[in-house]
């Protein structure tokens, strides 16, 4: 009465909370909705956070990205719960008095009675309500309402989700800031829980993050710890701070969640469950006693249902069908005792069979109902992110699992598929494939081979000028055939596999006239195969020319209009385009690394864009070329100006501009003669060169460059040439200049930086800026790369013995550091055998197998034959591998069941016949192995040397026949014998005495367990001593391995 009074006014205080238990028509897959929304819409935004090269190149890289969520576990929450909170409840859900006495009536007079023998005691409960009560859900309910009121003061109900006592919150990060407070509120949220009478299990609440974007370490510095339980993300709390363990998946509501591809993991644990509760009820469901229809309905009633929770909330790709597809299929054929290899029945006609629906379309028809349910009830509850999910769950489609409707194709020889000849370009031999010629060079040519391995393959060489003709627009798709790649090493592979099939194609290439660059033809790209003759594809229509290669910018750099050439470029570099090869660049300042690294020559410019460095500023701290801001000093600006090196890059090219500079330079040096007229003669020859005038010198200022008041740096380089009598720098600076005009055969190896000539304090660097010096880097690493060569070479050279004899004397130290890692190693190994040692307790057993035995009675003139079968055994296992070479198909058993079989099934054999014939009983009798038709148990006596009767009920010799056959009867099954192995190896002479044998069974299904317990019940028996061995099970202790080894640890 007093439940069907408070229902109503809790549903409706309720109504819009995402409490999802205890409540009508709400389950908890509308709490598992929200929180795979979240899990997905995250994936999606940290995807986006590493964009491929097209979004790099559309700049819509971030920073920061992803999510973060929190599972909190509460322990005894209905114990726990304070009575006076469970009153502010009540009146917060607007129950009258009169039912808010009542309640508070029943629990303030609970008493507990304990009661044992004739003691008897009553108490009274102060905290908590009453377990099992019809009013405790809606009580609890009623609670969290105080709960949902605490927390979202500062945190959003959309983030917030309940089920029972299970919590979970989540954040979306898209910054730094929204990460430490998501921290905090983590801290807050505990400490509000335990204020309203809470009791939090730490072990059982974690932490899941999930962040994507270049500033991802720098906002999560700090904020870590690893402890040996794993990662702990470190929450800052009102009282100091907290370690929560930081999980990659977490089990929440029976299903894994997770920031990784949660879904598959789900599958895997539902499919896990559901053969728990099939093995539950295995033995009625494979019953012959019922009908096949009733086990079916029981199938689905008890089996079905367990897979199928949880599951009409993910978003199932191809991996999961087919495991949720096979997982059903093998538990019908065990239902209906349908196996594939034995009746050769296919899915589709069990099912047909069955009368039953596939399970992808039960599933979906699940899903329907349940979205239609949850949009009917739950539209005002769920957030925008779960409609979309429910949509996206409506939509899905799946393959049918019948094979009729997959496409067919039949196989092709390799010699039929067409393929592109390959040639040697060595001694032109033709193969078939580029993987055969590169077979062949590594084999016939492994001296050019080795000597092109570092030359044809520089780094980042997949963006070298020539392939990027084959890109669109800078970015990695093919032009010929469109087809768009994530990254450019995969693009360049497009054309070095021969994968292109337009470009590749003969056909297709003839008839769109793209002629094949050089390299290609070998099946291998690599800029110095650009030699003499080079065939460059030409691009098509639509796609854009980059600007070096265009009429308009040519023609201004023959004639050096500067002004001009500097405008086109900085259009093309604010759009984020190299100028040379019309590469995307994520941004501008990137363009001048990707020059110097992909277009090496640009350093053939270095001498003028020396001199053009010293005018870079302009007006309002603006650069003179580019006509950006500086973002740092001037100085800092020209090294990564793309604007002033690509100007002066195509300048050089085209040589108008530099090479008449230059010969005036060295005209005037050389010369040395005249008064002032040829002076200022030469001087204007170099400025009406530089300004592009037919002759004089072009009175017009040119913008971007300098003003008419500044001297133009070729005129101070004159001045520098004709030299100063009281400058010491002169010397180095005519050597300089000099230095480009010696001799090949004159020049010698550059030191780690050129010396200079003046004296005092001067740095031995060049004179200049130190960041045109662009083969300084290379140059800082010789000396030590001189010492690691040195360590290289052979002895003769390095005047002492070689390397491989040269050892380094170890200090007392490092001999004790060594001996104490060894000690610590052989600790460990022991331990780790110990440890196997016990698992084998579990599964194995040993056989110990005379390679002779032929038992005689005193009164018995001869031995009787030969009861061993050590020799039978090494025969069968010979004729099993001839067998198997010869007709693989008519082996269907592993060797190990094999050889089981035949050592159990002769034993069988010699019990019956020993069985039959009263002569052979008394025979065993008088040996000691049988007695009153019972095999005894024997003990080892190792003071006499031979066995005892132990005292323990002996086997009688039926249940000796049924374990047998139980152990023939089960060694077709796949998981019953695991390891059957001798360990000395068998051969057609043995001359040892015995041969042990090790035996392990699995332990994993319900018929190994049989064959367990029927060895067990074989161990120690006379039985055996029929075939000359013994059987006892594994037990505890070291092996001469082992022993040695410890023997070894003690001296060291």
């Amino acid at each position: 009465m007093a439940a069907s009074r408070l229902r109503p006014l809790l549903e409706d205080a309720m109504r819009s909370r995402p409490q999802f238990a205890f409540l009508q028509n709400r389950q908890t897959a509308d709490a598992l909705d929200r929180v795979q929304a979240h899990c997905a819409m995250v994936r999606q935004q940290v995807a986006s956070a590493r964009p491929d090269p097209f979004a790099r190149g559309r700049r819509q890289a971030y920073k920061l990205r992803g999510g973060m969520m929190l599972s909190l576990d509460i322990s005894k929450a209905f114990d726990c719960l304070p009575r006076e909170y469970l009153h502010k409840a009540l009146l917060r859900i607007g129950t009258p008095p009169d039912l808010i006495q009542l309640v508070l009536f029943l629990h303030h007079h609970m008493l507990l009675v304990f009661e044992r023998d004739s003691y008897v005691r009553e108490i009274r409960t102060g905290t908590g309500i009453r377990q099992g009560c019809g009013l405790a859900p809606l009580l609890w309910c009623a609670y969290t309402l105080l709960v949902f009121d605490t927390l979202e003061a500062y945190i959003p109900r959309q983030q917030l989700t309940l089920y029972a006592d299970d919590m979970h919150i989540y954040w979306t990060i898209s910054s730094a800031l929204q990460y430490h407070n998501a921290r905090r509120q983590i801290g807050r949220i505990i400490a509000d829980l335990q204020s309203l009478g809470m009791h939090i299990s730490f072990d059982k609440t974690a932490v899941l993050v999930h962040l994507g974007g270049s500033a991802c370490a720098t906002a999560t510095r700090g904020c870590y710890r690893r402890l040996r339980t794993g990662k702990h993300i470190i929450v800052p709390t009102p009282t100091g701070s907290l370690l929560l363990p930081v999980k990659r998946e977490h089990l929440y509501l029976g299903m894994k969640i997770g920031y990784h591809n949660s879904e598959r993991s789900s599958v895997s644990y539902r499919i896990e469950q559901s053969w728990h509760s099939f093995n539950r009820i295995r033995r009625v469901l494979t019953s012959g006693s019922l009908p096949l229809p009733v086990r079916l309905r029981l199938w689905k009633a008890c089996v079905r249902t367990v897979l199928f929770y949880g599951l009409s909330t993910l978003l199932l790709d191809e991996v999961c069908v087919h495991k949720l597809r096979s997982h059903c299929f093998r538990q019908l054929r065990i239902l209906a005792r349908s196996p594939a290899h034995v009746t050769h029945e296919s899915n589709d006609q069990l099912l047909s069979r069955l009368q039953c629906t596939d399970v992808i379309d039960s599933l979906q028809q699940l899903t329907n109902k349940r979205v239609a349910l949850a949009r009917q009830h739950l539209n005002h509850v769920q957030t925008d992110l779960v409609h979309q999910r429910w949509a996206q769950l409506l939509e899905q489609k799946h393959e049918s699992h019948t094979k009729a409707d997959h496409p067919r194709s039949s196989l092709t020889a390799v010699t039929q598929v067409p393929r592109k000849p390959a040639t040697c370009k060595h001694c032109g031999a033709t193969y078939s494939s580029l993987h055969a010629l590169r077979t062949h060079i590594g084999k016939s040519h492994p001296q050019e081979s080795q000597a092109k391995t570092k030359s044809s393959y520089p780094d980042k060489s997949h963006r070298t000028p020539d392939l990027m003709k084959h890109a669109v627009d800078g970015q990695p798709q093919c032009v010929h055939c469109g087809k768009r790649f994530a990254s450019w090493r995969s693009f360049a592979g497009h054309f070095v596999q021969t994968a292109c099939p337009v470009y590749h194609d003969p056909e297709a290439s003839a008839t769109a006239d793209v002629r094949q660059p050089s390299g290609f033809a070998e099946g291998v790209f690599a800029p110095e195969a650009a030699e003499g003759d080079v065939c460059t594809p030409q691009p098509s229509a639509n796609q854009p020319t980059p600007l070096f290669e265009q009429t308009a910018v040519k023609t201004a750099a023959e004639q050096g209009q500067r002004s001009e050439i500097a405008a086109l470029i900085r259009n093309d570099i604010n759009k984020g385009y190299c100028p040379i090869c019309r590469y995307k660049c994520t941004t501008s300042s990137y363009i001048s690394r990707h020059a110097c690294f992909q277009h090496p020559d640009i350093k053939s410019a270095e001498s003028v864009v020396r001199q053009w460095a010293q005018h870079v500023e302009g007006p309002g701290q603006a650069c003179r070329w580019c006509l950006q801001p500086y973002q740092q000093t001037a100085k800092a600006h020209r090294k990564a100006c793309a604007v002033l090196w690509t100007v002066g890059h195509l300048l050089h090219k085209h040589s108008t501009l530099v090479a008449t500079g230059q010969r005036a330079i060295e005209n005037y040096g050389t010369q040395r003669v005249g008064g002032a007229q040829e002076s200022l003669a030469g001087a204007s020859a170099v400025r009406g060169a530089l300004s592009g005038g037919a002759g004089g010198v072009d009175e017009t200022p040119v913008t971007g460059l300098h003003s008419a008041g500044d001297q133009h740096p070729l005129e101070q380089a004159v001045r520098e040439l004709r030299g100063d009598p009281m400058d010491t720098k002169d010397q180095a600076k005519r050597a300089d200049l000099a230095e480009p005009s010696q001799a090949p055969d004159q020049e010698e190896t550059p030191s780690k930086y050129q010396k200079a000539a003046g004296k005092g304090n001067q740095h031995s660097r060049p004179h200049g800026d130190k960041s045109l010096q662009v083969d300084a880097p290379q140059q800082q690493q010789q000396g030590r790369r001189r010492e690691r060569e040195r360590d290289w070479q052979p002895a003769s050279q390095r005047g002492g013995q070689p390397w491989w004899e040269y050892r380094s004397p170890k200090s007392p130290q490092e001999m004790e550091e060594i001996r104490q890692l060894l000690r610590e190693l052989a600790r460990l190994v022991l331990r780790q055998a110990d440890a196997i040692s016990c698992l084998q307790m579990d599964v194995g057993y040993m056989i110990f197998l005379k390679t002779s035995m032929q038992p005689r009675l005193p009164e018995e003139p001869t031995a009787t034959l030969d009861w061993a079968v050590v020799h039978n055994l090494y025969q069968v296992a010979q004729k099993w591998h001839q067998d198997k070479e010869k007709n693989p198909e008519s082996v269907t058993t592993t060797l190990r069941t094999t050889l089981v079989y035949c050592l159990i099934s002769t034993l069988l054999e010699r019990v019956e016949s020993a069985e039959s014939k009263p002569q052979d009983m008394a025979r065993l009798q008088a040996l000691g192995l049988v007695e009153d038709n019972r095999f005894l148990y024997l003990r080892w006596n190792a003071e006499r040397r031979c066995h005892d009767k132990a005292t323990r009920e002996h086997l009688p010799m039926e249940q000796a026949k049924i374990h047998l056959r139980t152990i023939m009867q089960h060694l077709v099954f796949p998981k019953v014998i695991m390891w059957f192995h001798a360990l000395r190896k068998l051969s057609s002479t043995m001359t040892a005495d015995i041969v042990p044998f090790t035996l392990e069974i699995h332990n994993r299904c319900q018929e190994s367990q049989q064959v367990f317990m029927a060895f067990e019940r074989l161990c120690h028996s006379s039985i055996w001593h029929l075939l000359g061995g013994t059987l006892r099970a594994s037990k505890l202790g070291r092996g001469p391995l082992e022993k040695s080894i410890e023997d070894l640890a003690r001296k060291i």
